[in-house]
């Protein structure tokens, strides 16, 4: 098992089936495993944005302009999703985003990530 996968623990959750926690000194990650519905059966899916600040000031938005939170890495979402899928936790990703920048930049950045896990197989 990679030492990305090792540092997570997975614990059940009221919301989502599995949330992976990645414990630091001051804080934690958490990371939601969904589990999709297709074919008869539920597929457990790496859920998250890419980040999750966003440029626009919509009012009903929780994550609108002014709000700094975080974002990945596409070479440590690449590593995350890869590690996470070869320990047999979940099956794929589903990856959206905020407008943290240029939209055509925002989106070229999840083509990129995309095209990666590709690559990386």
């Amino acid at each position: 098992m990679s030492e990305f996968v090792s540092a997570y623990a997975l614990r059940r959750s009221a919301r989502w089936r599995y949330e992976l926690i990645r414990d630091s000194r001051w804080d934690k990650c958490y990371a939601p495993v969904y589990e999709a519905v297709g074919r008869g059966r539920r597929i457990p899916l790496l859920k998250t944005l890419l980040a999750s600040f966003c440029r626009y000031g919509c009012a009903y938005c929780a994550l609108r302009q002014g709000m700094r939170r975080g974002a990945w890495g596409v070479e440590r979402l690449v590593n995350a999703t890869i590690a996470l899928s070869q320990s047999g936790r979940i099956e794929g990703l589903f990856l959206s985003s905020t407008v943290f920048g240029d939209p055509d930049r925002v989106v070229e950045r999840e083509l990129e990530v995309v095209e990666r896990l590709r690559r990386r197989g």
